[in-house]
């Protein structure tokens, strides 16, 4: 935006979330349609990806503007199994129980999307009420740091955590360490989003010749398989192992595509209860 602003066009495509892409980018003016720019046969075969390709643009009303090519289960609660028994946790109102005040980490669902994803689809669920019972009155620590999250969490100081970063766990088990943590999904919140891999055509690209080259190889199976691998996600091409199989969206479910546009309104209201209630 600070480049915009002082007449520097430096991107040609970029892969963010949503949210920041229609509630901050979009209004100035930054987008251009990517659909105009697929022209590849393989990018655009239905039979390549989960859904159809079609469905790739259904993050946002506008069907043109961007291609979400991966799909991602959000994330659960964690536990620490050294000190916590799976029956103890059955669903997610089980972490209103009293005996976890005070021991909860959470992301700060004013901020986080970590948080406020789970929590729209929770809210939804339960109720908005839920937000002040579990970040109020439970009395749970708050964190602005995905990093400081995991590290906790793999350090054993919290028993039961919401929303940590599968890629820095992963990261943290490669080296031996959180082998005792374990994710569980609850209906109640259990969400899909693109997370970052949806793809903008960036206005005014200084290169869009090679931003077309780039679009039509990103959505090809060779692509897809080295950015599940590496990113460690999960594509919606057909025949891509997943990157990251506990966070794979289970095949038929029927579960809140919470970055969608049709649903940031109720994020953004999960987001204004936080303001409202945690002080």
């Amino acid at each position: 935006m600070q480049e915009r602003q002082a007449s520097l066009f430096t991107w040609d495509v970029a892969t963010i979330p949503t949210s920041t892409a229609l509630q901050v980018l979009r209004p100035a003016g930054v987008w251009d349609p990517v659909r105009p720019l697929i022209v590849q046969p393989e990018a655009l075969d239905d039979a390549g990806w989960e859904g159809g390709f079609e469905r790739g643009f259904a993050n946002v009303k506008d069907r043109a503007l961007a291609y979400a090519f991966c799909a991602v289960r959000g994330a659960g609660i964690t536990i620490n199994t050294d000190q916590v028994k799976e029956d103890q946790v059955k669903s997610l109102s089980d972490l209103l129980n009293p005996r976890w005040k005070g021991k909860l980490l959470l992301p700060d669902v004013r901020t986080m999307g970590d948080s406020f994803w789970s929590m729209t689809s929770a809210r939804l669920n339960l109720g908005d009420d839920f937000i002040k019972k579990l970040f109020v009155d439970q009395e749970p620590a708050l964190s602005r740091d995905s990093r400081q999250v995991a590290e906790f969490m793999v350090r054993g100081r919290y028993p039961i955590a919401l929303g940590v970063n599968p890629l820095l766990l992963s990261q943290f088990q490669k080296q031996g360490l959180g082998k005792s943590l374990k994710t569980l999904h609850f209906p109640e919140m259990d969400t899909v989003n693109s997370s970052s891999s949806v793809v903008w055509l960036v206005n005014r690209a200084p290169h869009p010749a090679a931003a077309k080259v780039f679009v039509n190889w990103l959505l090809t199976k060779d692509a897809q398989v080295v950015w599940a691998r590496e990113v460690e996600t999960n594509s919606r091409r057909v025949g891509v192992e997943p990157g990251n199989p506990q966070f794979a969206v289970p095949r038929g479910a029927k579960l809140l595509q919470v970055d969608a546009e049709e649903n940031l309104a109720e994020v953004v209201k999960t987001q204004d209860i936080g303001k409202a209630v945690i002080k």
